[in-house]
């Protein structure tokens, strides 16, 4: 999987070549449905999907494909982007979810100072771990920045992960009579200096691709785990206390 992930290698642009193959066999060599249909960036940058039939269906009499934004909605029409009329009676929102804004999407977190988290990370966020930052004593979340398992595995597995490394924190301070722990800086920005840099060989970092996984085309991949489930596992099986700014009571 690793190969195939791996921008611009020989294993992406086979399967880019295989499914765009498979996308012109199922619209009949269709040109102007070929031109819609067939992603300009290279497979995987973007969640893989199973086709269900849906690319022949474009084939159909009553199926129009307008690939583009809505410019506008009326009564009983939808706008195209170059002024199509579409009448519909019912209209299907597909428009996503807040995927870069993790937690504070519905919540307001205050770290110190009075920083709001949102603030704190901008609009690339960052966590050690994908669960804390500096200047957020006591502050842990599950499936936080690049925590999204994208090769295989279940993010279940990755939050109840994650909830295990937060327990132990939490007997840490316990155990210690803590008032306070937060990652220390040097610790948080080593880690998320690994994480870019593993990311920038990945296919989802691709700058013609446009996805859930980063801020716009040329962001940074904020949501996507770039290491092995393994890996993970071992980073986060053990809390270094030392990793950590602490406060007695």
């Amino acid at each position: 999987y690793t190969d195939v992930l791996t921008s611009g290698s020989d294993s992406n642009r086979t399967l880019q070549a295989e499914l765009t193959e498979f996308i012109k066999k199922q619209v009949n060599y269709n040109a102007g449905l070929v031109e819609k249909m067939v992603p300009k960036h290279p497979p995987i940058c973007t969640r893989m999907l199973v086709d269900n039939h849906w690319c022949a269906m474009m084939l159909q009499d009553n199926v129009t494909l307008i690939n583009g934004r809505v410019a506008g909605i009326k009564a009983n029409q939808v706008i195209g982007p170059n002024g199509e009329v579409a009448p519909a009676d019912i209209i299907i929102y597909a428009t996503g979810f807040q995927s870069t804004s993790f937690c504070t999407a519905s919540m307001k977190v205050i770290g110190k100072g009075g920083v709001a988290l949102e603030d704190d990370w901008g609009v690339e966020p960052t966590a050690y771990l994908g669960m804390t930052r500096p200047n957020f004593p006591n502050f842990f979340m599950t499936y936080g920045p690049n925590t999204n398992v994208s090769s295989g595995g279940s993010i279940i597995w990755c939050a109840e992960t994650a909830g295990r490394y937060i327990g132990q924190c939490i007997a840490a301070m316990v155990r210690n009579d803590l008032k306070e722990m937060s990652v220390k800086p040097r610790v948080f920005e080593e880690y998320n200096e690994m994480i870019t840099k593993e990311l920038k060989w990945t296919a989802w970092d691709d700058q013609s691709c446009r996805s859930w996984y980063k801020q716009g085309n040329t962001g940074k991949v904020t949501n996507n785990l770039p290491m092995s489930l393994e890996e993970f596992s071992a980073r986060t099986r053990i809390v270094t206390l030392a990793d950590f700014n602490t406060k007695a009571r």
